[in-house]
């Protein structure tokens, strides 16, 4: 839910024509990080707010939105979508932002981004989906109904009971906490319907920033953070310039979910001389490493030129951390052996959808058997330079079997190798007890 505040027609605005640019690719939307350098920090985080609802909420947004619109909302224009699932997001996630305000100011976006002669029809649409929100019950948990939509905290409560029946199990988690109904179909044969509505919910929460600390940090009172369940992480709650110096002393601490940290942390037992990190990112399981295996001279690498930058930057404080480019790999280890091959693969991100709403709109039975072909591309590119006896830590962000479990039925086959250890973290939890999910699997090569 949004702090309290009365809004501001630039917040409004900004977020508005970020979602037009959304609505033209929508399900195709790529990974997107709102800019609102522009605005005060007040108008900031309200934007955000509003951002982060639509892209975790879309489904259901346009679901409510089609029951007072003669034309369906995917027939619209994307900037009048854009209007209407902004304000819609306000009225039905926002509990503290004024009706009026959010309508008004919804009104006179349209007239000004759409055509003058939109104004008329998003009124009359907002005012009919506002009478539908009869309160947001934040101590009233949420169950399957027909006039309930989960919060963090509770659920909001519609007047009306439009929803699915709850008894068609797939189409009625679809529509109430946004996911495409492929893939709480996928979840639901893989996980069963109990599991499956924990891991629904958890795509609409809000996600805390987690931050790994060193080990004998002591989470004592601050304004700035609070401990998190799980040992060696806190819950950060201070501002972002605040974050950054917190982050720099010592340089060991980073932003990371513990689910995120499991797959390093299950390569604790090793003492590896030289270490691969061939899909680093932007340098958060890379900072681990060398943390976590300080004798280690370990060599990191991204095929994105934009993350290798960021790499090299993340890494700069971190001295047995050596950044190259991938073409250069082969060569950078040729002091020692590579004992520990690290892929952290790219994926559906299908267990990290609170942090990456976006991604659940782009999944299709298609799209994971591209992720997968990929994945088995990246492993026979650089399996070779594993040294024989050496580990190869393989690890997703995904919940999908063909992307987890499946591929290393493959390369135990394809590669004689021995399986010494493998776990699936679902996502679950809120505020001190958050978590993603992650899967690892850690592999002995004969």
């Amino acid at each position: 839910m949004a702090e309290p505040t009365t809004g501001s027609g630039s917040a409004r605005q900004r977020v508005a024509e970020a979602l037009r640019t959304a609505a033209h690719r929508f399900p195709d939307l790529p990974p997107t990080t709102l800019d609102v350098a522009a605005l005060d920090r007040r108008d900031a985080r309200l934007a955000l707010a509003i951002h982060r609802t639509v892209l975790q909420r879309w489904i259901t947004l346009e679901y409510l939105l089609d029951r007072h619109l003669r034309q369906p909302m995917h027939q619209l224009e994307p900037a009048l979508r854009a209007v209407l699932l902004s304000a819609a997001a306000q009225l039905l996630f926002m509990d503290r932002l004024p009706t009026h305000a959010v309508v008004n100011e919804s009104v006179n976006l349209a007239g000004r981004m759409v055509r003058p002669g939109a104004a008329g029809l998003v009124n009359a649409v907002l005012r009919r989906l506002a009478e539908q929100v009869v309160q947001a019950a934040h101590d009233q948990p949420w169950v399957a109904a027909r006039d309930r939509l989960p919060l963090d905290d509770g659920c909001v409560v519609l007047r009306d009971p439009c929803l699915p029946d709850p008894g068609n199990f797939v189409e009625h988690l679809a529509v109430a906490t946004s996911h495409p109904a492929e893939l709480v179909k996928q979840w639901s044969q893989t996980f069963g319907p109990d599991t499956t509505t924990t891991i629904c919910q958890h795509g609409v929460v809000c996600p805390p920033t987690i931050v790994a600390v060193e080990p004998d940090f002591h989470a004592q009172a601050s304004e700035d953070w609070h401990s998190h369940a799980q040992p060696g992480f806190i819950v950060w709650q201070g501002p972002h310039d605040r974050l950054a110096a917190f982050c720099q002393s010592p340089p060991v601490r980073r932003v990371q979910d513990p689910a995120s940290a499991e797959p390093v942390q299950a390569t604790g037992h090793l003492s590896p001389g030289g270490v691969i990190d061939y899909c680093a990112g932007r340098g958060t399981k890379t900072r681990q490493l060398a943390a976590l295996h300080p004798d280690a001279r370990i060599v990191a690498t991204d095929t994105d030129r934009n993350r290798l930058c960021d790499l090299r930057a993340a890494c700069a404080a971190c001295p047995n951390v050596t950044v190259v480019e991938p073409e250069k790999m082969a060569g950078a280890l040729v002091d020692r052996p590579v004992d520990l091959l690290v892929l952290d693969v790219p994926c559906s991100n299908t267990a990290v959808l609170a942090r990456r709403p976006e991604a659940r709109y782009r999944f299709s039975a298609a799209t994971i058997e591209s992720l997968a072909e990929l994945q088995r591309a990246i492993i026979e590119q650089t399996i070779h330079l594993l040294h024989p006896g050496g580990h190869l830590l393989y690890s997703t962000c995904s919940l999908e079997p063909a992307e987890n479990h499946e591929q290393v039925e493959w390369i135990r086959r394809q590669f004689a190798a021995q399986l010494v250890h493998q776990s699936l973290t679902t996502p679950s939890g809120t505020s001190t007890s958050y978590h993603d999910g992650s899967y690892h699997a850690l592999l002995r090569m004969n």
